[in-house]
């Protein structure tokens, strides 16, 4: 049925599509030869607005987008299609629907209406290989055609040209209408792309309009002429691109430092998070993140927004010893007020941290410190936990005998801390030294 119905309508309503397409296949001269002069007004048959509108009624539409798409697909739109998403309709609502446009079989979209439903319906591949024949084909086609040219993201230039075929004896093409999506014209924005009546002078100089787009939109302009339509497009101009935001290292140690490097592409304004700020659109710059941060970049343009990510993975020192204390308990048999004590830590027979003090006497049952130890060498934790030992020297004058609990405590750079407790701790003229491992 659809082919039935759509058959009078290939000549004209997807003239352009089919035109566009094979602007890809073959070669821009040949294809653009002859302009629009051979090209079957949208308007004038009858017989295709006749056919169209007994498809789009007997057709069996399930969905609001089925029946919006193939109003598409031949240039205009269906009337009063009910929406309903993700379902079916109703023999009432298909009736319903059908009924509505009935009323408006007669009424026929005007030929800028046509060509808008056009670019938007064809790939924007097919419209930008189109585009670049009318371009490049300017010097050397006849006929009667048009083109947009970019000056700037927010400004262009309409290009309108008629150079007569051979043989050709008609009249100048004269402006009927003319109609702008995403633009207006620079000089006055309440103007007409060209007043009706205005005689397209031959060749293209001109027939120059300033176009002062909207970036982010596509670009349509169309002029209706006594000759035949002139359509011309322009795609939205582009968002920026981060084409490339890396690191020279994903991964490094702490205290080390990596290079950002970015290139990006159509970017007005270019800037990057934690307290980099604004840059160049290309540029390199040195971070030394403390911590894993992730750096977003943020391109900007007049079309938009986009962002880039890339994280430094930052491999944290192992923990160190930062600081420590001694503390003692003496129990049955108090320590002289001139017997010194020494605390030793040691980690393969060096020396890391001590403390060493009389601090008067100490009575029975008494307990002393904790005594901060002093650290010469801040170590690793792994190299002390483990390896390591605690070492106790008593050093009396006389013969003092000395009984005792004692604890040390070892603190790291990573907030954590070690506690070791021994009891039964016993010193004297005879025995001065005591040496616990550290676990």
């Amino acid at each position: 049925m659809i082919q039935q119905f759509l058959k009078p309508l290939i000549g004209s309503y997807l003239f352009l599509l089919l035109f566009l397409t094979k602007a890809i296949a073959q070669d821009c001269d040949k294809v653009l030869s002859d302009g629009v002069f051979n090209t079957t007004s949208i308007n004038s048959s009858t017989d295709i607005s006749k056919a169209f509108n007994e498809y789009i009624y007997s057709s069996d539409f399930s969905s609001h987008q089925q029946a919006i798409d193939a109003g598409l697909s031949v240039g205009t739109v269906v009337y009063g299609v009910p929406l309903q998403i993700g379902g079916t309709f109703s023999k009432q609502q298909k009736d319903q629907w059908r009924s509505t446009h009935q009323q408006y079989k007669n009424e026929t979209l005007n030929s800028s209406q046509k060509y808008s439903a056009l670019f938007k319906y064809a790939s924007s591949d097919i419209l930008d290989a189109w585009t670049t024949c009318q371009f490049n084909a300017s010097a050397s086609k006849v006929g009667l055609y048009g083109w947009l040219q970019e000056v700037s993201p927010s400004a262009s230039i309409l290009h309108l040209t008629w150079l007569p075929m051979a043989g050709d004896g008609g009249a100048p093409p004269k402006v009927t209408n003319s109609s702008i999506s995403g633009g207006y014209r620079s000089d006055n924005i309440n103007s007409p792309v060209l007043p009706n009546g205005y005689i397209l002078l031959q060749g293209a100089n001109g027939n120059l309009v300033g176009i002062t787009r909207k970036p982010n939109e596509d670009l349509v302009v169309i002029v209706n002429t006594s000759r035949g339509d002139i359509p011309c497009y322009l795609k939205a101009y582009p968002k920026p691109s981060i084409i490339n935001f890396s690191s020279t290292s994903a991964n490094i140690n702490f205290g080390e430092s990596a290079t950002l490097s970015w290139t990006t592409n159509r970017a007005t304004q270019v800037s990057i998070n934690n307290n980099i700020g604004n840059v160049q659109p290309n540029g390199s710059t040195v971070v030394s993140p403390q911590l894993t941060t992730t750096y977003k970049i943020t391109a900007t343009n007049t079309s938009g927004t986009i962002n880039g990510f890339t994280t430094i993975n930052v491999i944290p020192l192992p923990p160190t010893l930062t600081s420590g204390s001694v503390s003692f308990r003496t129990t049955d048999n108090d320590k002289d007020d001139n017997t010194n004590v020494s605390v030793f830590i040691k980690s393969g027979g060096n020396t890391v941290a001590n403390w060493s003090g009389s601090d008067g006497h100490w009575n029975d049952n008494s307990d002393h410190g904790p005594y901060g130890l002093s650290i010469i060498n801040h170590i690793r934790k792994d190299q002390l936990i483990g390896p390591g030992q605690a070492v106790l020297v008593e050093a009396p004058t006389g013969h003092d005998e000395w009984h005792f609990n004692w604890s040390v405590t070892l603190n790291f750079s990573d907030g954590s801390s070690k506690r070791y407790d021994w009891g039964g701790g016993n010193v004297d003229h005879d025995r001065t030294t005591i040496t616990q491992p550290l676990p």
